[in-house]
């Protein structure tokens, strides 16, 4: 017999993505707050913590979860 058709592969390996490092320095510390406040004030993306597509104040409480959570 034959086989013919496709075949993928697909790395989901997400790691790096560190939600409540806001601004992005790869450390969590309290300036990731003033930058998340930055972000919520500008509506930037980094402001959206709870992942609805949104910039709103539940962010605020997920934005202290996720710290809390750790990366």
């Amino acid at each position: 017999g034959s086989s013919s058709g496709s075949a993928y592969i697909f790395d989901l390996n997400c790691t790096g993505v560190c939600l409540p490092d806001t601004n992005g320095d790869g450390m969590l510390t309290p300036t990731d707050f003033t930058a998340w406040i930055n972000a919520f004030n500008n509506q930037l993306p980094e402001c959206d913590q709870n992942g609805d597509g949104s910039c709103t104040p539940t962010d605020f409480t997920a934005w202290i979860a996720n710290f809390n959570a750790g990366c």
